[in-house]
């Protein structure tokens, strides 16, 4: 099985402000984005782009990261 698809903040905000978030999508489907990264983003408030966008993109699948330690 191939490794999953994973992306961080930087990608995710500035193809959402710059409208090319469906570049992602080409790469795979799904998308894999870990929670930290989500809330990260959220903390643009509700009216910044990149907040907007992730919530209403279904192929962007929010995963649980935990470590070892």
């Amino acid at each position: 099985m191939p490794n999953p698809l994973v992306v961080n903040a930087s990608p995710l905000i500035i193809l959402a402000k710059t409208g090319f978030l469906d570049l992602l999508r080409a790469i795979g489907d799904p998308i894999q984005v870990p929670t930290a990264v989500v809330q990260e983003i959220q903390r643009g408030g509700p009216n910044d782009p990149a907040s907007q966008t992730i919530a209403q993109l279904p192929w962007l699948r929010v995963k649980l990261v935990v470590t070892a330690k």
